[in-house]
């Protein structure tokens, strides 16, 4: 075997290892998105502990950046992997998850998605424009979610704040999704927004501030960050 051949045998043994490094880092990272498997009873309880105290962390970096940059509310921007900018925002102060702004990092739990249901944001946090009666005023609220969790999960996170275990929610009177993104002073006092503890059977949910509810087959579990 000539100097050339070996060459070529070295090249092609080098690429054949990346090409599969690179689909065995591929696989590992859509196995972590498509959600965990389903837990046990003490791992949901752990579970909920550590989406509760992450929306602490969140609330009182939100608060700190508010009052250290003199931010309003409407100009707090949430960008991250499923959230866009806020084109209110146009300087990193506001920004929650900019290491010159807020300095938060967004964390998501894929491991305790669902694990039978498709859905690409499911496990991954996200904002959203909603309303609950009796957190803060009449107006909207701008909150934190994660969808598409793990029934257990719900349920241990709704038992740890002495709300229901299973609190189901259907979108009524026109009600529609207004993510906390984009020129959010042309929806910001919306009517349709997707409210929260208006409807028979969810009553429970007025005042609340986090909480589960099941829409349909799907758990999704809400924090309002900041109560208007």
């Amino acid at each position: 075997m000539n100097l050339v051949t070996r060459r070529g045998n070295v090249l092609f043994l080098i690429l054949l290892a990346v090409a599969l490094f690179a689909a065995l880092s591929y696989a590992v990272t859509q196995a972590g998105r498509s959600g965990g498997k389903d837990i046990s009873d003490e791992d949901a309880r752990l579970a909920a502990s550590q989406i509760l105290q992450h929306f602490t962390l969140l609330e009182q970096t939100t608060e700190r950046m508010r009052l250290m940059n003199n931010v309003p509310a409407n100009m707090v921007d949430l960008r991250d992997g499923a959230s866009a900018p806020n084109s209110l925002c146009i300087t990193v102060d506001c920004q929650l998850f900019h290491p010159d702004g807020g300095g938060a990092t967004a964390k998501n739990f894929f491991e305790y998605a669902h694990p039978d249901i498709v859905e690409p944001q499911k496990g991954q946090l996200a904002a959203e424009l909603i309303n609950v009666p009796e957190v803060g005023t009449s107006s909207n609220d701008i909150a934190l979610r994660y969808i598409v969790m793990q029934d257990k999960v719900c349920e241990a996170l709704n038992d740890k704040l002495n709300l229901p275990g299973i609190i189901t929610h259907s979108d009524s009177g026109g009600e529609t999704y207004h993510p906390w993104s984009g020129n959010v002073l042309s929806f910001i006092d919306s009517s349709t927004v997707r409210t929260y503890g208006d409807d028979a059977g969810e009553e429970v949910l007025v005042g609340q501030r986090t909480f589960c509810v099941r829409r349909g087959s799907q758990p999704w579990i809400y924090h309002v960050l900041i109560p208007r």
